[in-house]
């Protein structure tokens, strides 16, 4: 009994020792999960919407007759992004929960809490030991602010917010994974073999547009860690080159049978952008100033104040660009730089795909703003490495360099704290938006199909196809949950 009474007390007072040495992380996680619960309860409507509305006719009645070709997942829907991982989620929820859009949503915010927890070990990682767990867990507040910033408010409503957490947190691990090879903390074939495996399975599973950011920003930061660390060594090379077939591979294999770039091609499309590139810059700058500040889509009447901060947020990427490789934090961690040159892929691909057919303003659009705000949380990542490890050698230069970034990391965090307070604001005018679309869903039989106003975007006889489906099975909308 002795024993065990001693057992019991050390297991407390390790229990209590980390809950003493990561409180303010814990109390950090609680309090922007908790807002984050709170503003899916207070905002969001079970609707099904945009993509999802084509789920429900090519899959959701063969899935519930056990009569589905799981195959066809990989297949993409009208010429779209091949999304199997997504939709096989979507016809789960279908079958086991009546498709309540509110389980991907809780499932979003479970995944963001693991990526929190994985980006402050990584963080953690990548500052100098010296550094007191007090100062880093402080310093990642602004962080996690923006990791589960209100900006990305769409990809809640949406209900796609589960998908995509899910496939960030998978990022995340395979960064790390990346990290470790490019640092040589393990060597050896099998090493190269979990890397190239994991370009596969990922290409495979989770599919979707952002898989050209995981494929281009493995094989540039390869080139850049032969630049800077120069090892260059026959073994390097294989890597690379593996790395870079396996890549090629998986794209090629990814986009036969897709249009994700519409009828001109890729090159048609090119060709478009150098004949407006002062709407490019224009674009380049919207889409920067969306991904620190909350931007309403479509209204311009702050657009210079929008181009302006977006040249300024242009201004510190290149900043914590020449930060990262002139102070040599690569020695630490390679993560903040993978993160970074994925955001500004995604913003290469949304106006090499979106920009000719939607203009200069669709980088604004807040279903692009969770891709886009890691590349903010990159620079703030390397803001906060620079912060902790200025060296007290030159008093005078110390001084100003060092109050620059905390004025910078401050201007960041009140532009997320007017972002949070903006969509508190107006979370009730989106949520009647979408009250007015169940409404009219739930009421299509009364109305005439080429007047139903639901949804841009989608055919009248394929929402009539699909709320028929739903109210067949008792789905979504047509579900009564109080007869559970």
């Amino acid at each position: 009994m002795c024993r065990f009474q001693k057992g019991i007390k050390v297991i407390l007072i390790k229990i209590f020792d980390f809950f003493k040495q990561y409180c303010p992380l814990i109390i950090l996680l609680i309090f922007f999960s908790i807002n984050y619960f709170l503003y899916i309860r207070k905002a969001c409507v079970d609707i099904v919407y945009m993509d999802q509305i084509r789920w429900v006719n090519s899959d959701v009645e063969d899935f519930l007759e056990n009569d589905f070709n799981y195959s066809s997942l990989w297949e993409p829907i009208n010429g779209s992004h091949r999304t199997p991982i997504k939709r096989m989620m979507f016809l789960l929820n279908a079958k086991y929960f009546h498709l309540n859009t509110f389980v991907e949503r809780y499932i979003g915010l479970f995944m963001l809490v693991c990526t929190g927890i994985l980006l402050y070990y990584y963080y953690r990682q990548s500052l100098p030991k010296e550094i007191k767990s007090l100062k880093a867990q402080v310093g990642y507040g602004l962080l996690i602010m923006i990791l589960f910033s209100l900006s990305q408010w769409a990809l809640i409503h949406l209900s796609m917010g589960g998908f995509t957490m899910f496939k960030n947190f998978l990022y995340m691990i395979y960064w790390g994974i990346l990290n470790y090879f490019l640092k040589q903390r393990v060597k050896g074939f099998y090493t190269l073999l979990i890397l190239v495996l994991s370009i596969i399975l990922l290409t495979s599973i989770l599919g979707s547009g952002s898989i050209l950011s995981l494929i281009g920003t493995t094989i540039i930061v390869f080139i850049i860690n032969a630049i800077f660390q120069k090892r260059v060594d026959k073994n390097f090379i294989i890597s690379m080159v593996a790395i870079i077939f396996t890549g090629i591979i998986c794209l090629v294999f990814y986009s036969r049978g897709t249009d994700s770039v519409g009828g001109q091609g890729v090159f048609g499309r090119i060709e478009y952008l150098t004949g407006n590139f002062v709407k490019v810059l224009e674009f380049i700058a919207l889409t920067l100033s969306s991904s620190v500040l909350h931007s309403r889509h479509g209204e311009f009447r702050l657009l210079w104040f929008e181009i302006f901060m977006g040249l300024g947020v242009f201004l510190l990427h290149l900043y914590s660009l020449y930060t990262f490789f002139k102070h040599k934090f690569y020695k630490k961690s390679y993560i903040p730089i993978f993160i970074q040159i994925s955001s500004w892929i995604t913003i290469i691909g949304i106006l090499v795909v979106r920009f000719a057919e939607f203009g200069e303003s669709v980088g604004k659009s807040p279903r692009y703003i969770t891709h886009l705000q890691y590349g903010v949380i990159a620079i703030v990542w390397i803001l906060l490495i620079k912060f902790f490890s200025e060296k007290i050698s030159d008093h005078n230069r110390f001084g100003i360099e060092k109050r620059l970034i905390a004025s910078v990391l401050i201007l960041i965090m009140s532009f997320q704290f007017i972002t949070y307070i903006y969509e508190w604001r107006t979370y009730k005018d989106k949520r009647a938006y979408y009250e007015k679309n169940r409404k009219v869903a739930l009421n299509y039989q009364r109305i005439e199909p080429e007047k139903i106003k639901y949804q841009s975007g989608v055919e009248p006889e394929e929402l009539v196809e699909a709320f028929t489906i739903l109210e067949k099975y008792k789905l979504n909308m047509f579900h009564d949950y109080n007869s559970d």
